[in-house]
């Protein structure tokens, strides 16, 4: 369960998509089920096309857009956030299947990811939620904001080490 936190582009990708999810609810509890959804499915192209492409370079870019419409706050029809929640899902779903073992292990061990992966967008869409529906300090939704650029800002600079040439 703890591989999301050992790849910096899905860990910030989940972190900005559950900030995206809270800002939105109860609206956007669709956009959740679209992502868990979309990472067994993710997982499962991983099986069939084995090493097909690298998710490190799609998640950060996934990261880099939805901090932005998270320090946006920009309120999308829907379908976009519909969409957003199955491309952040696939790839995530795409990097918990594991490297070639036996076949048991790997499904244990993709699933682990996977639950992972849904924990953590619970996790923190949740704490902040509970936090702004007991507290309602006003001025949490700019923190979230805030946040939201900030995990941006890290994604651009964490695609910059990605594509850079290696020597």
């Amino acid at each position: 369960m703890l591989h999301p936190f050992t790849s910096g582009p899905q860990l910030l990708a989940l972190f900005a998509l559950a900030l995206v999810i809270q800002q939105r609810l109860p609206d956007s509890e669709d956009v959740f089920h679209s992502f868990w959804v979309s990472c067994l499915v993710g997982a499962g192209a991983a099986v069939l096309l084995p090493g097909a492409f690298n998710p490190d370079v799609s998640l950060t870019i996934i990261a880099i857009v939805t901090g932005l419409l998270t320090a946006s706050a920009l309120r999308l029809p829907i379908v976009p956030l519909l969409l957003l929640g199955v491309i952040c899902g696939l790839p995530s779903g795409y990097l918990c299947w594991p490297e070639p073992g036996a076949k048991g292990d790997m499904m244990f061990t993709a699933l682990g990811g996977i639950i992972g992966s849904v924990v953590i967008v619970i996790v923190v869409a949740g704490i902040i939620e509970g936090i702004w529906q007991t507290a309602k300090w006003p001025w949490l939704p700019i923190a979230i904001r805030v946040a939201g650029s900030w995990i941006a800002a890290t994604s651009v600079l964490l695609g910059a080490l990605l594509l850079r040439p290696m020597t």
